[in-house]
């Protein structure tokens, strides 16, 4: 089915044919009209506006500042984030700031970051201070404190920390595994990995949908 379709008929279906027809959308519409569908799903049906939201992930959904507001408390967290971070390069100073109070800090400061701009300082209370003078100034740390991390060599132990904090985790599933979907019982196949999210060719339906790990086991 059409997203154009899909969605001129939305409100004239119930609910359950509104998730049943979703199914069989294969690529989604403009994102004010997704938003407009996964926030309607969000007050009763919270795991359809996440897996809408992973197909908006998986097809890369441009939404705007006020939709990404909206979501907050609608969705996971970490699929805003992943819209977030889709939406960056459309995403202004101002929309930055609007966004204050709707992702969490270390998302908006990744966000500053990747336009080049300069991170508001409320949001760098939770960075260490070495870590904030020697990233936005090029300064390195002076003094007596500095002279210790070196004796010490806690530079390396910080740096190594960091390292075993962001290695990649590694993968349960792999491209041609056969998998189920937890909470619908449905089985497939994985066609592709697009960040943390695995896209899933479904038997039923024929159709592709995406989901994170936690939501599928395999399936033999």
């Amino acid at each position: 089915m059409k997203w154009a379709e899909y969605y001129d008929k939305f409100y004239d279906w119930s609910e359950s044919t509104q998730v049943n027809k979703l199914s069989s959308v294969e690529a989604l519409g403009p994102a004010d009209e997704v938003a407009e569908v996964l926030m309607e799903f969000a007050f009763n049906r919270g795991e359809i506006a996440n897996r809408l939201a992973r197909k908006a992930v998986a097809q890369k959904v441009i939404f705007s500042a006020d939709n990404l507001m909206d979501f907050t408390g609608s969705i996971d967290v970490e699929l805003q984030n992943q819209l977030a971070r889709l939406a960056v390069n459309s995403l202004s100073k101002e929309d930055l700031e609007k966004l204050d109070g709707f992702l969490d800090a270390d998302i908006l400061v990744e966000l500053y970051k990747t336009k080049g701009l300069r991170v508001p300082e409320i949001l760098m209370d939770d960075i260490p201070e070495d870590d904030y003078q020697e990233e936005y100034t090029g300064k390195q740390p002076s003094g007596f404190f500095s002279k210790m991390a070196m004796a010490f060599g806690i530079g390396h132990g910080i740096s190594q920390s960091i390292k075993d904090v962001t290695a990649p985790k590694p993968r349960k599933f792999r491209v041609g595994d056969h998998v189920r979907v937890r909470y619908r019982g449905q089985e497939g196949t994985i066609v592709d990995i697009n960040g943390d999210l695995y896209m899933v060719s479904l038997k039923d339906g024929g159709y592709v949908d995406s989901y994170l790990e936690s939501q599928l086991e395999r399936a033999w």
